[in-house]
């Protein structure tokens, strides 16, 4: 494949296959050859992520019946950000993917300098014939002898497979991309348990970020980032802070209820933030449900309370009291841990943790 720097080369002959392991990283050059590539063809290219633009690249180097074979980054397929969805949608539309191999579980074992979630994906250059196009999907899990020997067994509850329209299906919903989340860890009991739990009424039909409004009635967000000593101090901001409290993610007080004699005391009503911190401070106001990244812990608060970005704050109006401190309950359950242990993008791929979406 051509280096970066000569994205916009071709090869001198079509080949009938391609295999490798493309960049990971996101281009922060809006002149880079491989933006201007990306634009000219009308490509999605999300996050200006390099591994993406090989994807297509590769395509037009190969025969008709051409093969490519790449090692990606997990994002490639579990990103939920509308430009990573259109992505998604237009290579299983445009390109007739096979094998899909989620190495998530192997991010730190199988190489040795990074422990990023890779993919392997293989995939043909031609459209999927029709919608009953079939992708295998294996979702190998570590053991004792990939420690060893380095030996990668794939069992067969580990296998599965999908169709195209499957997944096309799946990317237009709104909980999109689930299905390979779903296939990863939960059983084929648990995929009809989480069916039938999205039937139910959800958190995103009364709750909406910050830079999001639509006049829905609670609002969720991360808490400040502090300006630290690598910030520019011209970029930073002075927010006002409802209260001088401060609880911070580690507090083992955050367990169902917190208590104000469960805080700390800011110095001050003021605080400096960094440049793209959480500048909203309804956020801090009672009343409110305090959550840790990785759901540890959470717990319901009756009075204004700041926090750090390391927890992300639910709040609503006095007259939904009731029901937040039932949120507050309900995050404490096995049953929550499991609903979103399998919808969340993160938690048991790459980090545990829930992003604020």
């Amino acid at each position: 494949m051509p280096l970066m720097d000569d994205f916009s080369n071709s090869l001198s002959v079509k080949v009938h296959c391609i295999v490798g392991n493309p960049p990971w990283a996101s281009v922060k050059d809006k002149k880079a050859a491989v933006v201007g590539w990306c634009a000219e063809r009308n490509v999605p290219f999300p996050d200006r992520q390099i591994a993406t633009a090989f994807i297509w690249k590769a395509a037009d180097q190969v025969q008709e019946d051409g093969k490519i074979c790449f090692v990606l980054p997990h994002g490639t397929l579990f990103n939920h950000s509308p430009a990573a969805i259109t992505f998604q949608r237009e290579w299983f539309r445009q390109h007739a993917v096979e094998l899909v191999m989620n190495l998530a579980d192997y991010q730190r074992f199988l190489f040795e300098e990074s422990e990023a979630p890779a993919l392997v994906v293989r995939y043909r250059k031609e459209r999927p014939t029709d919608s009953g196009h079939r992708i295998d999907y294996w979702a190998p899990k570590t053991n004792w002898t990939v420690t060893q020997a380095e030996v990668i067994s794939i069992m067969p509850q580990d296998r599965s497979r999908l169709t195209v329209r499957e997944v096309l299906d799946d990317l237009q919903s709104a909980d999109a991309p689930l299905i390979w989340k779903e296939r990863f860890w939960a059983t084929p009991r648990d995929w009809r348990l989480l069916d039938r739990l999205s039937l139910l009424p959800r958190l995103r039909d009364i709750v909406e970020q910050p830079s999001r409004r639509q006049g829905k009635r609670w609002l969720i967000a991360e808490g400040f980032q502090p300006l630290g000593e690598n910030d520019d101090p011209q970029k930073g901001k002075v927010l006002k802070l409802p209260s001088r409290l401060f609880v911070k993610a580690t507090s083992p007080k955050l367990q169902l209820f917190l208590l104000e004699e469960d805080c700390d005391e800011l110095p001050s009503h003021t605080v400096t933030v960094r440049n793209r911190s959480n500048t909203n401070t309804h956020i801090y106001q009672a009343p409110h449900v305090l959550v840790t990244q990785g759901l540890k812990r959470s717990a319901f608060a009756d009075f204004h309370v700041s926090f750090r970005h390391a927890l992300r704050g639910i709040q609503g109006p006095e007259e939904d009291r009731e029901l937040l401190l039932f949120l507050a309950a309900y995050l404490q359950t096995a049953l929550a841990r499991f609903f979103l242990f399998h919808t969340s993008s993160n938690w048991g791929v790459s980090r545990a943790k829930v992003h604020v979406e």
